[in-house]
């Protein structure tokens, strides 16, 4: 089990004290929740949170990263084996946390 679902276990059962742990087990908790509550104690496990650098992904995703007191967006850049932020200087260091990128805001036509 991962550590967000275990905290999405922790927060279903403190916003519903009355589910028992069978209901997680079985798979039935659909059934037993309600579904408004479900959400927002989900959206409270996913939140976004900063991350050892140690974990963050070197697949090329794009990343805030956090060092030095400054923040980035940037991503690891295989081929260099070193943090890219697009200004073609290999000048991020220091790095101790990261975090996934919000999500860009929805623009309507």
């Amino acid at each position: 089990m991962s550590d967000i679902e275990k905290k999405a276990r922790e927060l279903l059962k403190a916003e519903c004290p009355d589910i028992r742990d069978e209901a997680f087990e079985y798979g039935s908790m659909m059934t037993v929740i309600n579904l408004h509550a479900v959400m927002r104690a989900l959206r409270a496990a996913l939140k976004l949170r900063w991350q050892p650098i140690e974990t963050a992904p070197r697949d090329g995703t794009r990343l805030l990263l956090f060092g030095d007191g400054d923040m980035v967006a940037a991503y690891f850049n295989v081929g260099y084996a070193t943090w890219d932020d697009g200004d073609h200087h290999d000048d991020i260091q220091g790095l101790t946390h990261w975090q996934p990128l919000p999500a860009a805001p929805e623009i309507s036509r």
